[in-house]
């Protein structure tokens, strides 16, 4: 697959007028490469170049041999040699390229400054190559998110069938945590276990409160599987059932049923984003909207397509999205229920698959 990655990126080069391309997003040198030094990380110093009949890494010399032995497609991997631009720059004229694309979205601002100073041929700074590269994903990463959907889902059962009344929040995202990374890789990100009024900040961070019975217990989890994340979100209640809890569980599962029905290819993101907001609007819970109702999801926790009511994107098939609406109530809590789908030319399949019944646990 990585082969067919290359051909791509370097079809792209005649447009840029360009004799090589320099990949400085981790997720991308990864996807392009197969190196995944500083996955999750925006920016690194180690970087792909990509020329015509070459596929160089120049990476920090501690990583040298870890880039030899994961890449299957480099043809050289040098260590750099001083600082990152007077190095990259050094060994772009070496190599005799004298105009060169370089992926700006994640480069700090200094670096791009000082590459262009210490380059002497030409720089096209270009954007946007994640989106154009990874929203549509091939088989092989399918097969790693759905296996990073499956841990996650397993890990999620085991600790909701486990005792979460008198844990405190960090306590319980301690052992989520742990588990994940016991049966993958890692993290897709940190864990977020928020109970009771910390439940309407959507991206809480655990802390000491202690859980208690008949309150939102919100768990934002994910495992990453060769580089590929998972994410779910469930929302769990223990006690007696609490009509107001029961109203808004019922107001959310429906948006994300009416969110789910229209991702099919070709659908505009805001009309996907539209349902969702549209069917809170309906049940009486469009004030407390705080986010759109899903985004992208594989190398990155976070890539296109981002779905949002303002956006003009299309979805395609075989794109992997989230859909997580959520409703937040100051001061009481928030409930958000989370799959991750594969759209398709018809329908979308979800491969999330923990259940969502024993949300409302007695």
């Amino acid at each position: 697959m990585t082969a067919a990655r290359i051909d791509r990126l370097r079809g792209q080069l005649p447009e840029w007028k360009a004799d090589a391309l320099v990949l400085t997003n981790p997720a991308n040198r990864m996807y392009a490469t197969g190196f995944s030094s500083y996955l999750g990380m925006p920016w690194s110093a180690d970087c792909a170049i990509i020329g015509p009949d070459s596929v160089d890494l120049l990476v920090a010399a501690i990583h040298a041999g870890w880039a030899r032995g994961e890449s299957v497609v480099a043809t050289d991997v040098v260590s750099h040699k001083g600082a990152y631009a007077s190095s990259l720059a050094a060994f772009l004229e070496e190599r005799g390229f004298r105009s060169v694309a370089v992926e700006a979205d994640s480069l700090p601002y200094p670096e791009g400054n000082k590459l262009q100073d210490a380059f002497s041929g030409q720089i096209e700074f270009v954007s946007g190559l994640r989106d154009v590269l990874r929203t549509v994903k091939d088989e092989s990463e399918l097969a790693l998110l759905r296996e990073a959907a499956y841990i996650t889902d397993a890990v999620f059962e085991e600790i909701a069938a486990g005792t979460l009344i008198g844990r405190t929040e960090a306590d319980l995202a301690r052992s989520i945590s742990a588990r994940l990374i016991e049966n993958g890789d890692g993290l897709a990100f940190d864990v977020i276990v928020a109970s009771g009024p910390n439940s309407a900040r959507p991206h809480h961070r655990p802390s000491a409160r202690t859980i208690q019975e008949r309150e939102p217990i919100m768990i934002d989890m994910g495992a990453r599987i060769g580089g590929y994340c998972g994410d779910l979100t469930r929302t769990l209640w223990v006690g007696d059932y609490d009509e107001r809890f029961v109203a808004m569980y019922r107001a959310v599962l429906a948006a994300q049923e009416a969110t789910k029905a229209v991702m099919t290819d070709g659908t505009p993101v805001r009309e996907v984003g539209r349902a969702a907001d549209q069917s809170l609007q309906d049940s009486g819970y469009g004030e407390y909207i705080l986010h759109s109702v899903g985004h992208g999801v594989g190398l990155d926790i976070h890539e296109a397509p981002s779905i949002r009511s303002e956006l003009d994107a299309v979805l395609e098939s075989s794109s992997v999205v989230t859909v997580e609406p959520g409703v937040y109530m100051p001061d009481w809590g928030g409930i958000r229920i989370e799959d991750v789908v594969v759209v398709g030319s018809e329908t979308c399949e979800t491969i999330t698959g923990a259940s969502k019944l024993m949300t409302l646990q007695g």
